[in-house]
């Protein structure tokens, strides 16, 4: 904002409700329609007393109302109001697909997506509302027809932790099981910011968004090509071994960490590799409960010839079993590290994209 518009906005008396009737009539009628169906009690008896119709038409003239006054009120604070009854209604579990349809119909994605720049402050309480109405697939359609995932996108590079959070989590809602939406978001270039933010927070919310929304762009159905190029891909892999391997990380971030490395393996053997890592986890965690003097997995892996073929993979030609198999190595069985392996992986991995890319490798 410049210097003069701020100069403005300072001098110009702020809204209230009570200057505005209609609109503190509006906000009115909003708490008291979230009163009337807020839990499946309330909702029940509003309708033996008033009839499910007459419950409806007031759904539909509420709906529109928050839409109106988020379009029209110039003071934040009314806008910021409106979106919080919009979201205080979104969140009823009961009704969440009747309420989103009506909000929809009403026309609240596209002013919602207006909200998205501007003023800061309203920022945040409209880009959650998008993640609300986008839960499920008409809204999350509606959430994307409207223009959001471009202003989405741009929202990830905020530098408030709440509002990359917030916009991660509107994106992986609008994304999941949507290939043409995931494609949107892909298109309008998610993945650096996306790299940039995961690479410098430590937020743990942002960082198990952001590992879950890499998760969906990257999922796939059987047999389909990468939606991205890998070379694209390459500088995510230090960024997830990283998540994985520091110590007493998070547990939802090594999930969902873990869950977006499990993407860039070949099928069987990335699972193969998971469960391995699981079992040696568990083994981990029994030492510790039991006071035990070692893992008790680790001879039985080890017997097996489990532990030379997990040192073998290191060297895979591919870029995501390589890194997995590295995981395994650091966290249980460090003495059979790599060490040239773990430095030349990340470039490798780079040509190794390169040849993919070009379909010229080591096997043409």
């Amino acid at each position: 904002m410049s210097a003069g518009s701020t100069a403005d906005a300072a001098s110009t008396p702020a809204e209230h409700p009570s200057q505005h009737p209609s609109l503190q009539a509006g906000l009115a009628k909003a708490g008291k329609l979230f009163d009337a169906i807020g839990t499946q009690g309330a909702y029940d008896q509003s309708v033996q007393q008033r009839g499910s119709e007459a419950l409806e038409t007031e759904i539909i003239a509420v709906m529109t109302d928050i839409c109106d006054l988020i379009a029209s009120a110039s003071d934040p604070q009314l806008r910021i109001g409106a979106i919080a009854e919009l979201l205080q209604l979104l969140l009823i579990e009961h009704m969440a697909v009747t309420i989103e349809q009506k909000a929809i119909d009403a026309g609240v994605a596209p002013v919602l997506v207006e909200q998205l720049s501007g003023c800061e402050a309203v920022e945040k309480p409209a880009t959650w509302a998008l993640c609300m109405l986008a839960r499920h697939q008409a809204g999350a359609a509606a959430v994307a027809n409207a223009g959001a995932i471009p202003p989405l996108v741009q929202l990830v590079s905020s530098p408030d932790d709440v509002m990359r959070v917030a916009a991660i989590e509107a994106l992986c809602v609008a994304t999941v099981n949507s290939s043409t939406r995931r494609d949107a978001v892909l298109a309008a270039g998610i993945l650096e910011p996306l790299l940039k933010v995961m690479r410098e927070s430590s937020n743990v919310d942002v960082l198990t968004g952001g590992a879950y929304l890499l998760c969906y762009l990257l999922s796939v159905s059987e047999n389909s090509p990468h939606p991205v190029p890998l070379a694209e891909l390459v500088p995510f892999l230090p960024v997830l071994v990283g998540l994985i391997a520091a110590p007493q990380q998070d547990d939802n971030v090594l999930q969902c960490a873990r869950g977006a490395l499990q993407q860039f393996s070949p099928e069987h053997l990335g699972i193969k590799l998971s469960l391995l890592n699981s079992i040696l986890d568990a083994g981990r965690q029994k030492q510790a409960n039991e006071g035990l003097p070692n893992n008790p997995y680790y001879t039985q892996v080890a017997q097996a010839g489990g532990v030379d073929k997990v040192a073998d993979l290191q060297t895979h030609n591919h870029m995501g079993i390589a890194a997995q198999a590295l995981l395994i190595l650091v966290g249980h069985f460090p003495a059979r590290v790599d060490e040239q392996r773990v430095e030349a992986l990340y470039q490798q991995h780079i040509l190794q994209a390169a040849e993919e890319e070009t379909n010229v490798g080591a096997d043409d």
